[in-house]
């Protein structure tokens, strides 16, 4: 009877086992796709770790790492964290203009700031304005200007003061134009340039509410700013050109 009982409970264990079992056998990394898996895992750990100075910038693998037997000798250099000076962008003629014209008289100075940029839904005010010889935007990046110049950076606060968010691309709009007059007779145009900040380029969502800063750079010969009494801000937007004046 124990005999039979035996017999039949491990008829039952193995109907079991063979019932769970079914389903493709679990797949067999080689030893190669191993080390790829753990160097990825390794390196993007690395991205998001806030005590990392280099990041995935760089991660890479060295050329022979995943060979047998690769390992570092007191002969191989490791890379250590370098400080980046920052890239500093030369005065390009082309990116803006200087002239001695003075404000044309005939022009409404009396337009607010909102009014004269013109961007529906959006609120500007004046920040600040100041005079220097080189724009630095971050640890990385610095305009320079020419020699025997000095940019004059007027510093915006842009609202969206709509109940929706706002699309800008200031670069894809054709013939708008920014204009600066200092002490009602030196002018210059704005520089077009690549930074996020720059009104005169700027492309992104500004969302309900939201206040972002804006730089417009304007360039003008020491001379004309070295002392700066008034200035007047001419934009012209769709063949139409309105001004004020701080």
């Amino acid at each position: 009877m124990r005999i039979k009982r035996l017999i039949l409970t491990v008829v039952l264990i193995c109907f079991a086992l063979g019932s769970t079992g079914c389903g493709e056998a679990l797949y067999t990394m080689t030893e190669e796709e191993e080390t790829v898996v753990t160097l990825y895992a390794a390196k993007m750990v690395s991205k998001f770790n806030k005590n990392q100075t280099i990041g995935v910038c760089n991660a890479r693998v060295r050329p022979g790492e995943l060979d047998d037997g690769y390992g570092t000798t007191a002969e191989e250099n490791i890379d250590e964290p370098q400080e980046v000076a920052p890239e500093v962008i030369p005065n390009q003629d082309n990116l803006g203009e200087t002239d001695n014209s003075q404000q044309d008289v005939s022009l409404n100075f009396g337009y607010s700031l909102t009014e004269v940029i013109g961007i529906s839904g959006m609120e500007f005010s004046l920040d600040s304005f100041e005079v220097m010889n080189e724009y630095k935007a971050s640890d990385y990046f610095v305009l320079t200007a020419g020699s025997g110049k000095k940019y004059l950076v007027l510093h915006f606060t842009g609202k969206n003061t709509s109940d929706a968010a706002i699309e800008l691309d200031m670069g894809s709009v054709k013939g708008t134009t920014y204009k600066l007059y200092v002490n009602g007779a030196a002018s210059a145009t704005a520089q077009k340039t690549v930074l996020l900040e720059d009104l005169s380029s700027y492309f992104g969502t500004v969302s309900a509410g939201e206040e972002k800063e804006f730089v417009l750079i304007f360039q003008f010969s020491d001379s004309q700013v070295e002392d700066v009494s008034s200035i007047a801000l001419e934009v012209t937007l769709d063949g139409i050109t309105k001004a004020t004046s701080f």
